[in-house]
């Protein structure tokens, strides 16, 4: 499965640390809503 990811302004001042906590809370939703279906 591929993954895309359409950021929005602003991202570019996040650092690595902020970045992958977001991508880790986009995973999480991806993994729930997959269990739920």
């Amino acid at each position: 499965m591929d993954f895309v990811v359409i950021v929005k302004k602003g991202v570019q001042e996040l650092d690595n640390r902020a970045l992958t906590e977001m991508l880790e809370k986009l995973w999480r939703r991806h993994c729930r809503q997959v269990r739920a279906s």
